[in-house]
């Protein structure tokens, strides 16, 4: 076997593109709803959470390599527990809703963060070689800044 990481059949945006479709799925039936009562609310919650959940259990390991999956995994837990909690049917109320809700945005959203700022610092130290862009290859957002303009020529080196 090479020394070189193993090819992966599955990248980062294949998961944010399934979070996403799962989280517009949950969105349009509450919105098709006509009750926008808070057990509703929870039920579609729950059902969202769970699925998403599931999703990042599965991505930890088609997608991330050894050693960089305890993020996926601490979200898929977060999210299995706030939906684990919203599926208890008697205890559903509006004050439930509310700060489920926002105590599961906080604690996914302070997890990805620090999860996004210990990538950014190993791939400065270069600590982590799968994380740090190769020269010639734009940047994601630079590659969506100049991919209607024909002008745009990556085959050229990065100066730096």
């Amino acid at each position: 076997m090479s020394s070189r990481s193993a090819v992966r059949p599955f990248e980062v945006r294949h998961l944010q593109i399934a979070r996403a479709a799962i989280a517009a799925l949950a969105a349009a039936m509450i919105t098709f709803s006509s009750d926008h009562s808070a057990t509703l609310g929870l039920s579609v919650f729950s059902g969202f959470a769970i699925t998403s959940a599931f999703v990042l259990f599965v991505a930890a390991w088609l997608v991330f390599p050894a050693g960089r999956r305890s993020a996926a995994v601490l979200l898929a837990v977060l999210d299995l527990a706030a939906g684990m909690v919203a599926g208890i049917g008697p205890i559903r109320s509006d004050g439930l809703f509310f700060g489920l809700v926002i105590g599961w945005g906080l604690a996914t959203g302070v997890a990805e963060g620090v999860a996004g700022l210990r990538a950014r610092r190993a791939a400065a130290l270069g600590d982590d070689p799968s994380s740090a862009p190769r020269r010639g290859t734009p940047s994601p957002s630079a590659r969506s800044a100049c991919s209607s303009v024909s002008a745009c020529s990556w085959s050229r080196p990065v100066m730096r």
